[in-house]
């Protein structure tokens, strides 16, 4: 772990495999950049489409139940 660590704090780190969808990639590499004001922070991660609306999907069920 401290060497993907060491990577990382560096940028300097093995691309993102072109398996993952382009909207993943571009969360991971927000979460990457090296200088932590330029990074992107837990609320905007959250309210990037492709985790919004993975979590929407996931708690509608959850909230349906709270409600009744």
């Amino acid at each position: 772990m401290k060497g993907l660590y060491t990577k990382v704090v560096a940028g300097k780190y093995d691309p993102i495999p072109s398996s993952y969808s382009r909207d993943l990639t571009d969360m991971l590499k927000a979460c990457l950049i090296v200088k932590p004001q330029d990074r992107a922070n837990c609320d905007q991660i959250l309210n990037l489409p492709i985790l919004k609306n993975h979590l929407d999907a996931k708690l509608k069920p959850e909230e349906t139940l709270q409600s009744e």
